[in-house]
């Protein structure tokens, strides 16, 4: 089946693999559950909306080439995640019988589309090539190909492959990409994508993908705008790691990539991504790309949906950096409490390397970033009666709790002394019930 071109008033149609009827997807009841079958019966003006999982069936080849792409749309529609590129997945399909990067006859590309058509919210992977045969452009683009335009927004394009150009996205005269990540793709020129006569990319981050040949991270062939953009620690076997350029057209402002390719307010410094091995590529606290772009009013969310602009000025790549939620170091206490309140490190879950993690103190109320402040039993006295001594806080709630016997039975609390709040220093609880010997235990939590 083909790409269809249509043109009708705009209405809304539905995908789910699990919707009880597939199709004729007017309503969730009856979601189509192959994107393409939605593609194939929207006309021009359409919004395709697609709820969670994994689409890699279906497909499509473009008019005049030969290479089935997962979704293939060649219409002015507009398609649409539900709940963003963690949940949602366009698969293409790796050719076993192909290259060693999963090219050849059987090879599926991710995406395709057209001017006027736009993607918003998937994630699109495992995407590839023809090795040979058809027209040049079943040879580029494995993730995502936009054939003379089309916009691309909060995606994410990984591990993908092309046999020549463009791993992750090629631009074939045009398309636009918006706060996307393309990681971990290769093919020979440009492993992260390649501009052929055209294209734009504006806050992305484009890391960790190869070039067999040159332009690790992106090709330039006559042609490409990069603005807001971080390329950083890609590779390739030939000349440029990030960026190779040929010819003239292309134009590089607010770019973090190193060499500065020329151009407005390019930085050459590490932009500081939280955790790379994981695929972690939120920017940290101290990063230098942060307030550092040129504000673009049509950019109103980041790959994550956070809103843009935090500040002032816009963050460079695909993730806007906001303190307010953002807890890279899993501590459970986010950067700007940490940075404002504590006094403790975003990026070390022990600020001070004592007995408690920065969340312990910050529920004990001790100074996380003092090694000798740490809550803690500082005496006993266990003569009748027995005695702890502690440090308190005055804005916390203490609880003593004594047991017999640490394999059977449970902790009960000490009734006379607690749970009571701290009088602010050093501080006692006394149990002066008639007990015969026990374990004693004493936490802290917060007020209620």
């Amino acid at each position: 089946m083909g790409c269809s071109v249509w043109s009708a008033a705009a209405q809304t149609l539905y995908v789910s693999t699990n919707s009880v009827l597939d199709g004729p997807g007017t309503a969730w009841s009856n979601a189509f559950h192959v994107i393409q079958n939605a593609v194939d019966a929207a006309s021009g003006g359409y919004t395709i909306l697609v709820t969670n999982g994994v689409y890699d069936v279906g497909g499509a080849v473009a008019p005049g080439q030969g290479l089935s792409s997962r979704v293939c749309i060649a219409t002015n529609l507009s398609l649409v995640s539900v709940n963003g590129p963690e949940v949602t997945r366009i698969v293409g399909h790796y050719d076993d019988l192909g290259d060693l990067e999963g090219n050849g006859p059987y090879a599926v590309r991710g995406l395709y589309l057209v001017d006027g058509a736009s993607v918003t919210g998937f994630t699109i992977e495992d995407g590839h090539t023809f090795i040979s045969g058809g027209v040049w452009l079943d040879w580029a683009g494995g993730g995502v190909l936009f054939d003379g335009g089309g916009i691309l927004r909060r995606c994410i394009i990984r591990d993908c492959s092309a046999r020549f150009f463009g791993g992750g996205v090629e631009y074939d005269e045009g398309g636009r990409l918006e706060s996307c990540l393309v990681v971990d793709n290769i093919s020979a020129q440009g492993g992260g994508m390649d501009f052929s006569y055209g294209g734009e990319i504006l806050n992305c981050t484009v890391s960790a993908n190869h070039a067999s040949q040159d332009g690790g991270g992106i090709s330039c062939l006559y042609g490409g705008m990069v603005s807001n953009t971080i390329v950083w620690a890609n590779t390739s076997d030939g000349a440029n790691d990030n960026i190779d350029i040929t010819g003239v057209g292309h134009s590089f402002d607010y770019a973090c990539t190193t060499p500065d390719p020329g151009g407005t307010s390019n930085l050459t410094a590490n932009p500081l991504f939280t955790n790379t091995g994981s695929e972690n590529y939120r920017l940290l606290y101290s990063s230098p790309c942060i307030d550092r772009g040129t504000n673009v009013a049509a950019l109103t969310a980041d790959l994550d949906g956070t809103t843009r602009v935090i500040n002032a000025v816009i963050d460079l790549g695909a993730y806007e950096y906001d303190g307010s939620w953002y807890d890279p170091d899993g501590d459970g206490l986010v950067d700007a409490d940490e940075l404002m309140v504590y006094g403790t490190s975003p990026t070390n879950s022990n600020t001070d390397g004592d007995p408690h993690n920065d969340y312990e103190e910050m529920i004990a109320d001790t100074d996380g970033a003092n090694s000798n402040d740490y809550f803690r039993i500082t005496n006993a006295t266990f003569a009748s009666p027995v005695t702890i001594h502690f440090k308190s806080s005055s804005n916390r709630l203490y609880t003593m709790a004594s047991r017999t016997n640490l394999v059977d039975g449970a902790w009960s609390n000490v009734l006379g002394d607690g749970p009571r709040v701290g009088i602010g220093g050093p501080d006692s609880m006394v149990d002066t019930n008639a007990t015969p010997p026990a374990f004693y235990r004493l936490t802290v939590e917060l007020l209620p």
